[in-house]
């Protein structure tokens, strides 16, 4: 329930990062156009090697396998849409998913997805750092946090900030969220939260998902997580 719920707290769209260094703003046009590269995109097997690692996590975390989204595609037309933007999963080669790892009422999840040109990570980018992204996120989320919620409960909060930029954090962080939703259900209310960090390389867009409920993850274990991430994301390409 924890991850379901969380994950439609996000809204789901996996833009799997939404990222880029890039600077600017790309044309919201076809980004299915060629563009020479001389290697070929990573495919699943590098992706899986990506993501998050039960290397990178301190004693006590336990490995569960991953809950990719049944509706990912419509999510991101949906979201393309609400963003006036070309929907680049058309250009997309291959994707991986992270196990869900679970410590306790916390869970880390990540995935990491590859593109055929070097065009599809800069729209992401460019629209994760409008600043319509946080409400359009919500919007596509509506219907399915409702869905994941316990039947009768009532949402009382649904929030989503976006921060550019790296912050303190490795240099192909593009933004970093702060997702919460609080709702309540037989009499009890509770408080889930998402701390969502993209990050990006020329073909690659990578997000990880720090999900908690009341007590936060240690903000060292994050930072830890994400600067592994990144490291094979920058090497990735």
């Amino acid at each position: 329930m924890l991850r379901r719920v969380l994950a439609a707290v996000a809204g789901g769209v996996l833009l799997a990062g939404g990222c880029s260094g890039g600077g600017g703003t790309p044309p919201a046009t076809s980004t299915t156009a060629a563009v020479a590269t001389t290697a070929p995109p990573p495919g699943d097997r590098q992706l899986q090697s990506i993501v998050v690692q039960a290397g990178d996590l301190p004693a006590g975390w336990t490995a569960k396998p991953a809950h990719p989204p049944t509706d990912r595609a419509a999510a991101d037309a949906a979201y393309a849409q609400c963003m006036g933007i070309a929907d680049t999963d058309g250009d997309q080669v291959a994707m991986a998913y992270s196990p869900d790892f679970t410590n306790g009422s916390l869970v880390i999840a990540s995935t990491a997805a590859s593109y055929r040109t070097r065009t599809a990570v800069p729209v992401d980018a460019a629209a994760l750092l409008n600043p319509k992204a946080s409400a359009c996120l919500l919007q596509v989320g509506k219907g399915r946090l409702a869905a994941s919620l316990p039947k009768g409960a009532t949402i009382k909060t649904d929030t989503l900030k976006i921060t550019p930029g790296p912050g303190s954090g490795p240099a192909n962080v593009v933004a970093t969220a702060a997702s919460s939703v609080s709702y309540v259900a037989a009499g009890h209310q509770l408080s889930l939260n998402d701390t969502i960090v993209w990050l990006a390389a020329p073909r690659i867009e990578a997000r990880i998902d720090f999900y908690s409920v009341g007590t936060p993850i240690n903000p060292a274990v994050e930072a830890a997580v994400v600067a592994q991430v990144a490291h094979r994301v920058t090497f990735g390409s």
